[in-house]
């Protein structure tokens, strides 16, 4: 999983975190990784994801949108 910005901070910045809420930011190759672990996580612990939330793209062209 690579993160955003890694010039500003090694390795990137992957998430932010206020409350119920969680701010992905990873590169478009990661996403469907990112699912997946979400999926365990549901799976693990018993609670539920929200995946009808919004996601906003960005450095990318829309043929990779």
């Amino acid at each position: 999983m690579k993160g955003v910005v890694p010039h500003l901070v090694p390795g990137g910045i992957t998430h932010l975190q206020y409350a119920d809420n969680i701010f992905l930011m990873v590169d478009g190759d990661s996403i469907k990784n990112i699912k997946f672990l979400l999926y365990c996580f549901e799976w693990m612990s018993g609670m539920k994801i929200n995946y009808q939330s919004e996601m906003v793209l960005f450095g990318m062209g829309e043929d990779e949108q």
